[in-house]
């Protein structure tokens, strides 16, 4: 729960300076967090430890998952050297590998969808029309997911169709109904789907 919280919030202090995890999503927590924390040290060794986990660990979905993690904590360090292209290229290998897998039945396994975080990078480095894409590939694999929907309502926004701005952020509407008024989010997307 910890490392969903963590991932989740992207409030990354609470893994400031932590050298231990119990599980690989403690580690995929860790490793993400580590690039806002700018300690490279500890992502190279989350990725190395996730690497290793990915041929290992006997069960063989956990050993899947942790290949996602990996690729997708290689794309964060890849970006976080300016590797742009190195990067894109791991967040669509890490993509590629979640799509072949089951959808979840409850929440999302890995922790960070992979299509998620592939659209949100893509929103960020300026593409848009990619990231659109990759946030309805995360919807089909978790539908009404609070974080794909957030990204859709923002990616389409800018690179359109409109329609798809507007039923994501009045979706996000739906499912944050109770949270904190306060939240930007809110505000953003109520201005969104008018």
């Amino acid at each position: 729960m910890k490392a969903r919280q963590v991932v989740e919030s992207g409030d990354w202090a609470p893994m400031k300076g932590q050298g231990s995890f119990d599980n690989i999503d403690e580690l995929f927590a860790l490793g993400m967090a580590s690039i806002p924390l700018r300690d490279p040290g500890r992502a190279a060794a989350a990725f190395e430890q996730l690497t290793n986990a990915g041929k290992t660990i006997p069960d063989r979905d956990a050993r899947e998952v942790a290949q996602i993690m990996a690729v997708q904590i290689d794309g964060l360090i890849k970006l976080g050297r300016n590797d742009r292209a190195g990067a894109l290229a791991a967040f669509a290998r890490a993509a590629q590998l979640e799509a072949a897998r089951p959808r979840p039945v409850a929440r999302p396994y890995p922790i960070k969808p992979a299509a998620e975080l592939y659209g949100e990078i893509l929103l960020g480095t300026g593409d848009a029309a990619a990231a659109v894409t990759q946030f309805k590939a995360a919807l089909a694999r978790t539908p009404g997911r609070a974080a794909s929907l957030l990204g859709l309502a923002r990616a389409a926004s800018v690179a359109g169709p409109r329609a798809d701005a507007v039923k994501a952020a009045k979706d996000f509407l739906a499912a944050w109904h109770l949270a904190d008024k306060d939240r930007p989010e809110l505000a953003e997307m109520r201005a969104l789907a008018r």
